[in-house]
């Protein structure tokens, strides 16, 4: 058997007693006291040493935080700080939301504005292609009636200067009265080419009915293609 050693005589003692048979020295007096004082805690409001389970206090009657009531107490703060931290961050995540949406909302109506400009610029482009390319294409015309004055038939002659062949000339005629009031319009296509620098003459083209009381028709280019396209 393993002896214990007497805290005051350091005589060597079996175990089993509670009183050193020597010097009379209680022999587990720190365990005892240990014991009590794990059972003890300091009153909030007095900091006098009571039991751990007496509330109110017994000296000054002050009301004490129980274990059960501080873990309440710590889960609704928990749930408390918990909930204004999701608050916080997610008025953040809405606040950089909003931010990004507002950056992609101006970049879009900038890309939106440059390719406005781009079309506009390639219109004007198209535009001033096309007026040029018709101021290089001259046209005479002598006409005369068929089929019992009905229909119209021109003798066209066209002169390319371009430097391109073009096709699909698309010719647009006015009609005028002996009065001078226009009465009447037509449109015809004449789907052949005219090779750059060249002329060519097309007869007997039916440009189409005519009112019988015309006295005088302007034909003019409306438009041509560039051969390729």
């Amino acid at each position: 058997m393993k002896l214990i050693t007497c805290p005051k005589c350091k005589k060597k003692v079996v175990p089993s007693r509670t009183i050193c048979p020597n010097c009379k020295t209680n022999l587990h007096a720190d365990e005892q006291e240990q014991a009590i004082n794990k059972n003890l805690t300091e009153c909030r409001e007095c900091f006098a040493q009571i039991s751990k389970n007496a509330n109110p206090c017994p000296i000054c009657g002050a009301k004490q935080f129980t274990r059960t009531k501080k873990i309440t107490i710590g889960v609704i703060l928990f749930i408390i700080l918990g909930y204004k931290l999701s608050f916080w961050l997610t008025e953040k995540s809405m606040e950089e939301y909003h931010q990004k949406s507002a950056v992609a909302e101006q970049a879009a109506i900038k890309k939106q504005q440059i390719e406005e400009i781009r079309q506009r610029k390639k219109k004007n482009e198209s535009i001033t292609n096309r007026k040029k390319m018709l101021e290089n294409i001259k046209m005479t015309l002598t006409w005369h009636t068929v089929a019992f004055d009905t229909i119209m038939q021109a003798n066209i002659t066209i002169t390319n200067n371009n430097n391109f062949t073009i096709k699909d000339i698309d010719l647009g005629c006015a009609h005028y009265s002996k009065s001078g009031t226009r009465i009447d319009t037509s449109r015809h296509t004449i789907y052949d080419t005219v090779p750059a620098r060249t002329t060519k003459t097309f007869n007997e083209v039916d440009i189409g009915f005519i009112n019988s009381q015309t006295e005088k028709t302007g034909c003019e280019i409306q438009q041509v293609i560039k051969h390729g396209l």
